[in-house]
């Protein structure tokens, strides 16, 4: 009965703690403090971490995504921070994903991290026709092994549009795929993305890199700003 109580009040003050971060959030759905966030997160999760729903991310007030590593398990990440048109994501347990219109340009707190992306006159994916690929250089740096300014070849191109199945509903997206080489290397690998008629990208499927497992990202609530 003693630890029914205590787990009572544990509760309930971290209940206050959502009231206080949704008044402050409301507006633009960044976290405050995401250490905090995760914390009023596991209340709405009721104890059931494993299990991210419709209702769950409804609750959730902060712009949110759900993250798949290589064969790992689904896991919840939130906006931590927006500064431009770069976005901080973070999951509960410190791994940082930057996203650029929706493109992993670095990382932190992964064995092997992307340092950062630099793209020469990359277009925006409206610009990109169905029968019209663009055909850039994007220079990739690594800290593990420490790799700087690898230039790879990255050819844009527009496949169609899909119905698509996600976790808040079906939407019909745009898909579009990245065909990223470099011939002296021997690397080769494909990245997709389904983004809607205004540029907003909902999901993707990613690669770092060759040597590195896939990253799929869906957004569950979109950012405010």
């Amino acid at each position: 009965m003693i630890y029914l109580i205590n787990r009572m009040k544990e509760i309930l003050k971290l209940l206050i703690l959502i009231s206080c971060i949704v008044s402050c959030a409301s507006l633009t759905n960044i976290a405050p403090g995401y250490i905090e966030a995760f914390k009023s997160i596991k209340v709405i999760y009721a104890g059931y971490e494993d299990t991210i729903s419709k209702d769950t991310i409804e609750q959730i007030p902060y712009a949110s995504a759900l993250l798949k590593i290589g064969n790992g398990p689904k896991g919840l990440i939130i906006l931590e921070s927006k500064v431009n048109d770069t976005e901080t994501w973070v999951s509960a347990d410190n791994v940082f994903f930057n996203l650029k219109n929706g493109k992993i340009i670095a990382t932190a707190g992964l064995p092997n991290n992307l340092v950062g992306i630099s793209e020469i006159s990359n277009p925006n994916w409206n610009e990109i026709d169905i029968n019209n690929d663009a055909n850039v250089y994007s220079y990739y740096s690594y800290d593990y092994p420490v790799l700087n300014n690898l230039r790879l070849n990255v050819i844009k191109k527009k496949v169609g549009e899909q119905k698509v199945d996600l976790l808040m509903g079906e939407k019909i997206l745009i898909l579009y795929e990245e065909e990223v080489s470099n011939e002296y290397l021997g690397w080769n690998f494909k990245n997709q993305y389904w983004v809607d008629k205004s540029g907003f990208i909902w999901k993707s499927k990613q690669y770092l890199s060759t040597k590195l497992p896939l990253i799929e990202i869906e957004v569950t609530k979109k950012p405010a700003l």
